[in-house]
């Protein structure tokens, strides 16, 4: 174990809900996938806001973005989306903007709303976070499922 793995955030807990088009009119960013991730940002999770309102013909997301390392409490904004789609799944990654200064304190980060726009409907395809597929966050608790949805 070396010393960025023994300051991991602990797993977050709660729930982010999307009432009505409330999350949408917050602030929240919209993302498109056309202009992938640059590689220029830091690790983030993502999960559904609400995944039971998620349907195979979907082309829209509304997603809950977590920064993974210890960043004292701050996720950032969601950089735009890197999405590959595959014949059985649908993988998007999400990155959050740079962190500035050196020291930082791991309490958990919160979760900032974003919103996917895809290229395809979903389909009868899982929607996986490639965050989770490798690299640092594939041995979290954040990633012990990869898979966000499953027709």
């Amino acid at each position: 174990m070396d010393a960025a793995d023994e300051f991991r955030p602990a797993p977050r807990t709660g729930l982010v809900l999307a009432l009505g088009g409330a999350l949408l009119l917050g602030g929240c960013a919209t993302l498109s996938s056309a202009s992938g991730s640059n590689g220029d940002g830091d690790i983030a999770v993502w999960d559904l806001t609400h995944s039971a309102g998620v349907e195979s013909e979907d082309r829209v997301l509304v997603v809950g973005v977590t920064r993974l390392d210890c960043a004292s409490g701050f996720t950032g904004e969601p950089l735009p989306p890197q999405v590959v789609y595959e014949d059985d799944r649908v993988v998007v990654t999400i990155d959050v903007e740079p962190l500035t200064g050196d020291a930082h304190t791991c309490q958990s980060n919160p979760v900032e709303p974003a919103t996917v726009m895809l290229d395809e409907s979903l389909g009868e395809r899982d929607l996986v976070d490639g965050a989770c597929l490798e690299g640092d966050a594939a041995g979290t608790s954040h990633c012990e499922d990869p898979v966000r949805w499953t027709p």
